[in-house]
């Protein structure tokens, strides 16, 4: 059953359909794409990305050469004392011991109840730090 929808006037019902149809069949004759073809220009932070040997080189940037440095010096760091964790020297390590009296800081051990839970965690960070260590130096 096809009913429409109850209009008070049919003949005119029908002319304003038809002007719509008309003034739609218009629109689409006259319509234009909006895609554009013309190429995008490069992004400035993608075409100004230089390497640190380029940086090195040209000795104009002195702030961002000396920033390099100072990550470089973190991180070697920061490996160190990485691979003392894994190799379990905790002794070696002069960061674990205090100012005042230069003792090893041991932690309290508690008796806790996921003990296994907290090994496998463990075994697990230091498997990832390993790869990590071995990543760096191999």
């Amino acid at each position: 059953m096809n009913k429409d929808v109850p209009v008070a006037n049919k003949y005119l019902s029908s002319l304003w359909k038809a002007q719509d149809q008309y003034q739609h069949m218009k629109n689409l004759l006259n319509m234009r794409s909006t895609l554009s073809l013309t190429a995008l220009k490069p992004k400035r932070y993608l075409t100004r990305k230089r390497s640190k040997k380029t940086l090195l080189e040209k000795g104009k940037r002195k702030p961002t050469v000396e920033r390099h440095m100072e990550i470089e010096r973190q991180n070697r760091i920061l490996l160190n004392k990485m691979t003392s964790i894994v190799h379990g020297s905790f002794a070696r390590m002069p960061y674990l011991k205090t100012s005042k009296c230069r003792e090893i800081v041991v932690p309290s051990l508690k008796k806790s109840l996921n003990k296994e839970k907290r090994k496998k965690e463990l075994h697990r960070i230091n498997t990832a730090n390993h790869v990590f260590v071995l990543f760096c130096y191999g």
